[in-house]
C-alpha cells in the first residue's frame, strides 16, 4: 500500500468515526472518543480486551482504563469467557445497548454520506 494510499485511508476512517460521534451525540450521548471506538469494536464482535488493544494498535492498559470507565458508567460489564476462564470478555449491559443501537444506525447513515 502506498503512503498516499495509507492516508485516504487514514482519513476515511476518521472520517467515518467523526459521523458516527456526531449522531450518537445528537441521539443524547455524553461520549468520548476512546469510550465510543470500544464501543464500536464491540459493535463488530471483538470482545476480549486483547484483541481489542490489538486491533485498535493501543495498549492493552488503555483498553482496561477504557473498560473501567465504561463499567462505572453502566456501558459494559465484564463476564468470563466461555472458550477460556482464565479470560475475560466485554459485554453491553442494558443501556451499552442502546448506544450499540445508535451506534449501528450512525454507521449506517455514514455507509450513505462517507
Amino acid at each position: 500500500m502506498t503512503p498516499h494510499a495509507v492516508i485516504s485511508l487514514m482519513q476515511s476512517a476518521k472520517q467515518v468515526v467523526d459521523t458516527v460521534e456526531q449522531h450518537v451525540k445528537a441521539e443524547g450521548w455524553s461520549i468520548s472518543r476512546p469510550h465510543l471506538v470500544l464501543a464500536m469494536a464491540l459493535k463488530t464482535g471483538i470482545s476480549r480486551p486483547t484483541s481489542i488493544a490489538s486491533h485498535l494498535g493501543v495498549t492493552r492498559q488503555a483498553v482496561h482504563q477504557t473498560v473501567s470507565e465504561m463499567i462505572a458508567q453502566g456501558l459494559i460489564t465484564t463476564v468470563t469467557d466461555p472458550g477460556d476462564k482464565r479470560a475475560k470478555v466485554i459485554q453491553y449491559t442494558p443501556a451499552g445497548e442502546m448506544l450499540g443501537s445508535d451506534i449501528e444506525k450512525a454507521a449506517g447513515k455514514c455507509k450513505l454520506q462517507c
